[in-house]
């Protein structure tokens, strides 16, 4: 079975017994040299017996990839993991396989084997959690638990995942959590300040005072920033009511609430969604 990589074509010199043996399915097999997929752009298969004619098979190029296994070992634990996923989502770990090279079958630069395992000082059990998304067995089920999505979410900003961080954010938006706790999550990942402004105007809005572990939870900064906004948003201290507690001014509509609140963090309406759907309350509400 001669196999020409440069011309990208493979011929099978067939007898009219061993043709009737050779079919669609099996031509995934066929093209497999070396652990890689190639890509042909034909496959020629011609029969010596004058039974079949010759024939070719187009190779549909959006679905032929080149099946290469990265290893990589974390702790006294080995992975194989195919490598067109890390290729095809991460910038950072398409520099890493195969530096500068745009070649579809460039060499992979290390964790080509077991010797030269790429290591990571991560938890196994953490990165079984990211790789799930790749080799999730239930197509379009993303139900994980919370926990999980943060984990998903700080590998796939750490290791520029852009699409799993967006995955990450949609599936985070769907669970309950503490929004001081989504906060300082949203921030140490960068989200854009579209995600944090609605919490931002729900610690400023609140009736409680921030406790001592929340204001360190937020750090010095957004602790200030939102102390300020309470402040912008409260009235003077009324004669017949909680003399230690301002309460919220009346007299605010959702938009001076924005407006207010925007202004203090220093965010531009351009970065924010441009209205609340109808119904939305201005102030959300607390899960603790």
């Amino acid at each position: 079975m001669p196999f020409n990589r440069r011309c990208q074509t493979i011929t099978f010199l067939l007898t009219s017994h061993t043709a009737h043996h050779i079919c669609l399915r099996n031509l995934n097999k066929i093209i497999h040299s070396g652990g890689a997929l190639v890509s042909p752009q034909v496959l020629r298969i011609t029969s010596e017996g004058g039974i079949y004619s010759s024939w070719c098979v187009t190779l549909k190029q959006a679905f032929v990839v080149f099946v290469r296994l990265t290893t990589v070992q974390l702790g006294h634990v080995l992975y194989r993991v195919h490598s067109y996923f890390f290729l095809r989502e991460s910038a950072f770990w398409k520099r890493e396989l195969v530096g500068s090279s745009t070649a579809p079958d460039a060499p992979l630069l290390q964790g080509n084997g077991s010797t030269n395992a790429i290591i990571l000082e991560e938890d196994p059990k953490d990165f079984d959690c990211f790789l799930w998304v790749f080799y999730n067995e239930n197509l379009g089920d993303f139900s994980a638990k919370l926990q999980d999505w943060i984990t998903i979410m700080r590998y796939a900003t750490r290791w520029d995942f852009p699409r799993i961080k967006d995955l990450a954010i949609q599936q985070l938006e769907k669970h309950e959590m503490n929004p001081i706790d989504r906060i300082k999550l949203y921030q140490e990942n960068k989200l854009p300040e579209k995600y944090l402004f609605p919490l931002y105007v729900c610690l400023a809005s609140r009736q409680e005072l921030l406790g001592i572990e929340e204001s360190r939870t937020l750090g010095i900064e957004t602790l200030v920033l939102i102390q300020q906004a309470r402040e912008r948003l409260r009235a003077p201290t009324s004669p017949m009511g909680d003399k230690f507690l301002s309460p919220i001014r009346t007299d605010l509509k959702p938009a001076d609430v924005f407006d207010i609140v925007s202004a203090t963090f220093n965010i531009s309406f351009g970065e924010l969604p441009a209205d609340p759907k109808p119904g939305t309350p201005v102030f959300c509400p607390f899960f603790w």
